[in-house]
């Protein structure tokens, strides 16, 4: 949002930044203009603000920790709240809340680029393919109720996922160990190995809480019943 740079490949430093893309359609006028003629100065803006604000060092820290707690009270994850928490908490001490429509702004995009980045999630991805891979067929007995929460035979549901994935052509990159740790990070993770029945023999199924996530609910809804 600082730099006036292209969007960075590598993904984690991705989630650090602040994105906001300006569409085609509305690059003209004099803001897009004035926007241009800024890009070389944009790289500089933080050493600045760091120079700036060096004898106000607890304040800033106040003031980012202030809107990184808002924004987590309304349900985005620590690195989102604390990305856009930086960019609020400098803005709202420089400009000593001036501007609040700048203030609203942040709020509204961190809310869309945290519902982008939980659509993007490998964890997400897996779980909306389960009723793509039933219908397929692709999957049986697979997934399951037990004892209120959702049981997933992973091994079977990630090999059947590769396949689909596979025969569309598209790029399949995940490993099952890293998309198991992925899950282990979630608020709705329970278990990673437990045996549970599947049709006729146990299998280790990945374990989830479905009162702690919409779309792992939906799959709940619709699983075998105990």
């Amino acid at each position: 949002m600082v730099s006036g740079q292209d969007t960075p490949m590598d993904l984690a430093l991705q989630q650090r930044c602040v994105t906001v893309r300006l569409k085609k359609d509305g690059a003209t006028g004099t803001k897009f203009l004035a926007l241009n003629a800024m890009i070389g100065e944009m790289g500089g803006i933080m050493p600045v603000l760091a120079e700036r604000f060096v004898k106000k060092k607890e304040q800033l820290e106040g003031s980012i920790k202030k809107m990184r707690d808002y924004l987590r009270g309304k349900g985005l994850d620590d690195r989102t709240a604390i990305t856009y928490g930086i960019v609020m908490g400098t803005y709202d001490l420089l400009l000593e809340g001036e501007n609040k429509k700048f203030l609203d702004f942040c709020v509204t995009h961190a809310e869309e680029s945290f519902a982008e980045k939980e659509a993007e999630k490998p964890t997400t991805q897996f779980l909306e393919a389960i009723g793509d891979l039933k219908a397929r067929r692709m999957i049986q007995d697979c997934v399951r109720q037990t004892g209120g929460q959702l049981a997933i035979h992973f091994s079977a549901v990630f090999s059947a996922w590769e396949e689909m994935l596979g025969r569309r052509k598209r790029d399949f990159s995940f490993k099952p160990r890293t998309l198991l740790k992925e899950f282990s990070e979630e608020p709705y993770f329970v278990d990673a190995s437990r045996r549970v029945w599947m049709g006729k023999s146990q299998q280790r199924a990945l374990i989830l809480d479905p009162k702690l996530d919409e779309l792992v609910m939906d799959i709940f809804e619709n699983a075998e019943g105990e």
